[in-house]
């Protein structure tokens, strides 16, 4: 479909609040369920085809995604650093809801950026067992940390009574999140592959899956991209700047370190390669990026072949 014929909607989204700019209009609407009602009925009534573009905001936008993807309106997100970018290209210094909205409408028709496939509804639910998940392991490692900070022993007895109900609340939840990936063919294939490559246990694969669900369909520079592990050129004329890593996703780019770390002195593939960089010299936080980065190429490439469809037999 040709841009021209498409209406391309920007939408600015808060906690509680969307600012959604349609055809050269702004309305300003509730980020909950009555909000998206009346975005859909907005929607309907341009009668056009309709092109949603926001910012990746996290949990902030998981209703607005749920609402478009469960109506089969195409909605893309575009990291927000791109929009602040865009908008500066412009000269625009001034920001409020109502400019950003505008410009990532523009943003959509200039650039038009993928939608998100119809398989992220589902992804949606899982991202959020997996962020209470993730809540949870937060929660208990503040107390482990704080246990020694108690010289009472009821105290640290209280302490290690909540402890022990954390580590309870976080099987289960492991234990249903894995049974959820599982349950969906295409997930527990791509699992099965993930942990079967060295140093990739179960929570770096679920993480993976659920925070970088566009693996296996990218080329090397952009997987490593989009983890945060690409090293970014800071160079000018005669100068030749240090590089380093930036943007990016944080929670796989944290999953990767751990896995690179178990990698650096069990992989036997990665582990030469690491004391191969050690050796000329590099710094052990400096190896450790560029074996996580060699690791998330690999993982790509293997969901690459898993994805591709298999040879005609003769």
């Amino acid at each position: 479909m040709k841009s021209n014929d498409t209406l391309h909607i920007g939408i600015d989204i808060s906690k509680d609040s969307l600012s959604v700019s349609i055809d050269a209009a702004t309305l300003e609407l509730a980020n909950s369920p009555s909000g998206m009602k009346k975005l859909l009925a907005a929607i309907a009534a341009s009668g056009r085809p309709c092109h949603v573009c926001c910012e990746a905001t996290g949990s902030y936008g998981e209703l607005l995604l749920r609402t478009l993807l469960g109506a089969d309106i195409p909605v893309s997100q575009v990291n927000p650093v791109f929009i602040k970018d865009y908008i500066r290209s412009f000269g625009r210094i001034a920001k409020t809801d109502r400019i950003d909205a505008s410009y990532i409408a523009r943003y959509a028709a200039d650039r038009m950026p993928a939608p998100l496939p119809p398989s992220t509804l589902g992804l949606l639910e899982l991202k959020e067992t997996h962020r209470q998940l993730r809540h949870l392991v937060r929660l208990r490692a503040n107390l482990m940390a704080s246990i020694d900070k108690y010289l009472d022993s009821r105290s640290k007895d209280a302490i290690r009574g909540h402890i022990a109900y954390f580590d309870g609340e976080i099987r289960k939840l492991q234990s249903r999140l894995l049974a959820e990936v599982k349950r969906d063919p295409e997930l527990r294939a791509k699992y099965k592959a993930l942990t079967a490559i060295h140093s990739v246990g179960p929570r770096t694969a679920i993480t993976l899956l659920l925070d970088m669900p566009e693996l296996g369909t990218l080329n090397r520079c952009q997987a490593a991209a989009l983890a945060g592990l690409a090293p970014v050129h800071n160079d000018s004329g005669n100068f030749k700047g240090q590089r380093h890593i930036r943007r990016g996703r944080k929670a796989p780019r944290c999953v990767l370190y751990m896995a690179a770390l178990t990698a650096s002195f069990k992989n036997p593939v990665l582990m030469p390669f690491y004391q191969g960089l050690r050796a000329r010299g590099k710094h052990h936080q400096e190896a450790l990026i560029a074996v996580a980065r060699k690791l998330i190429i690999h993982i790509n490439t293997t969901l690459k072949i898993l994805n591709s469809p298999e040879p005609e037999k003769t």
